[in-house]
C-alpha cells in the first residue's frame, strides 16, 4: 500500500491530466459518435485499411483516385481496427482516441518541461494549458487525426534537444517513429510544426553547445529521416495530386480560409476557418459560440494570451530563445495570408495565385497554431 501511494504522488501530474482527458469524454453523450473523419473508421476500419492500400477505388463513382486514404494505415486505422476486433462500442473507441490524444498531448509538455528542468509548478500548468486549449475544438468531431502533430510536439521537441547534443540512434529511433506518426493525413499539418527543431538546433548553435558542421549535420539527419518516415505517404499523395478530382479548388479556396487567421485569434489557439462557420441555424462547430460571443470566455483567453507573453518573457535564456522562435514563428505562418488583399511578403506569392498546388497545400495556415500555444503554455508556468 505505501508502494501504491508514492507512485500515485510521484505521477499525480499525470494521473490528473489523465483524468482531465478520459472522464469528460467518456461521460458525454453516452452511445453517440461524430461523423469524425470517414465513416468507415466506425462501419468497417479493416475495409478501410485495405483500400487505402491502393490508390485507385474501383468501387464508387465508376473509378476514381480517393483523398489521402493511405493516411489510416497508422494510426487511426488500427485504433479503431483493433477496438472493432474486441467488439468495443464505436462510441467508447472514439472517445478513447481523443482522450488519448489530449493526454499524450499533455504528457509530452511535462516530458518536455522536465528535460528543460523547469519547476513542477511550471511544468503543470503550461501542461494544463497546452492539453485544453482551445485548438482541439474544431477537430476532435471532424477530423481528429490531424491533432496527431499537435499532440506529439513536446515529444518532438524533447527528442530533438537530446539527439542535438547526444546523438544517440535511439533518439532518431523515437524522432523517426514521432514523424512516421504524425502526418499521414495531412502534409501542411508536419510540415507547419518543422520550425520546432529547427528552433531547438539553432539555439544550440547560438548557445556554442555544437559547431556549425554539427548543426547542419543535425539538420540534414533529421530532414532526411523525416523524408524517409513520410514516404509511405508522400506516394499516395502524390498519385493523388496527379490523377485525384481538385475538389479543394472550388470547398477551401485560400480567400476563405485565409478569412479567419487574424492574429489575435492564432493567439488564442483558434483560427481555423471550420470554427467560424455555420448554416442558417447553428454554427458548424457548437463549440464556438463561447469563443465569439461570451465576454468572460474571451476575457479569459486574452489573460492567458498575456500571461504567457509575460512569463515568456522571464524564462531563462536557454529555454525563453527556442519558445520565443517557435510563437513567433508560429504566428506568422498561422496568420498566412490574411488580410487576403494585404498579406505578409511570405504569404503574398500564394495569394496571387490562389489555385496552385502550394497555395492549396498550404490553405489552413492555422496548422501552424501548435507552435504558438506551446510558447503561450510554457509562458503561464513561469508567470
Amino acid at each position: 500500500m505505501a508502494s501504491l501511494r508514492d507512485w500515485i504522488r510521484r505521477h499525480a501530474l499525470l494521473i490528473t491530466l489523465a483524468t482531465l482527458a478520459y472522464v469528460p469524454l467518456v461521460l458525454t453523450a453516452p452511445g453517440k459518435v461524430p461523423g469524425d473523419t470517414k465513416l468507415y473508421l466506425y462501419l468497417n476500419p479493416w475495409r478501410l485499411m485495405s483500400d487505402a492500400v491502393f490508390s485507385w477505388d474501383a468501387r464508387q463513382f465508376g473509378g476514381w483516385v480517393p483523398h489521402q486514404n493511405v493516411g489510416y494505415l497508422w494510426p487511426s486505422g488500427p485504433w479503431f481496427g483493433l477496438f472493432d476486433l474486441a467488439r468495443v462500442p464505436d462510441w467508447i473507441a472514439h472517445r478513447l482516441w481523443i482522450g488519448s490524444l489530449l493526454f499524450i498531448a499533455g504528457a509530452g509538455i511535462v516530458h518536455l518541461g522536465r528535460r528543460l528542468q523547469l519547476p513542477t509548478s511550471s511544468i503543470a500548468v503550461a501542461a494544463f494549458v497546452y492539453q485544453l486549449s482551445p485548438f482541439v475544438l474544431p477537430y476532435i468531431s471532424r477530423t481528429s487525426a490531424l491533432l496527431l502533430p499537435w499532440a506529439l510536439l513536446g515529444w518532438l521537441v524533447a527528442v530533438t534537444i537530446r539527439f542535438t547534443h547526444d546523438r544517440r540512434l535511439g533518439d532518431l529511433a523515437l524522432f523517426a517513429f514521432l514523424i512516421f506518426s504524425s502526418g499521414g493525413l495531412n502534409a501542411t499539418a508536419l510540415l507547419m510544426i518543422a520550425p520546432a527543431p529547427v528552433a531547438i538546433i539553432l539555439d544550440a548553435l547560438w548557445r556554442r553547445r555544437i559547431t556549425i558542421g554539427r548543426a547542419m549535420s543535425t539538420m540534414l539527419i533529421l530532414g532526411a529521416t523525416s523524408l524517409a518516415m513520410s514516404a509511405w505517404w508522400l506516394a499516395g499523395l502524390a498519385v493523388q495530386g496527379r490523377y485525384g478530382s481538385a475538389v479543394l479548388s472550388y470547398t477551401e479556396a485560400l480567400p476563405s480560409t485565409s478569412a479567419t487567421s487574424t492574429a489575435p485569434e492564432v493567439l488564442r489557439g483558434l483560427g481555423y476557418w471550420l470554427f467560424y462557420d455555420r448554416n442558417d441555424v447553428v454554427p458548424l462547430t457548437s463549440a464556438s459560440n463561447p469563443y465569439q460571443t461570451n465576454v468572460a470566455v474571451v476575457i479569459v483567453g486574452v489573460a492567458i494570451v498575456l500571461i504567457g507573453l509575460g512569463g515568456l518573457s522571464r524564462l531563462r535564456s536557454d529555454v525563453r530563445r527556442p519558445l520565443a522562435f517557435m510563437l513567433f514563428s508560429g504566428l506568422i505562418l498561422a496568420v498566412g495570408a490574411f488580410p487576403y488583399s494585404a498579406p505578409n511578403p511570405i504569404w503574398s506569392l500564394l495569394v496571387d495565385r490562389p489555385q496552385s498546388a502550394l497555395s492549396l497545400a498550404l490553405r489552413s495556415s492555422t496548422r501552424a497554431v501548435p507552435l504558438v500555444i506551446i510558447g503561450i503554455a510554457f509562458g503561464c508556468g513561469w508567470a
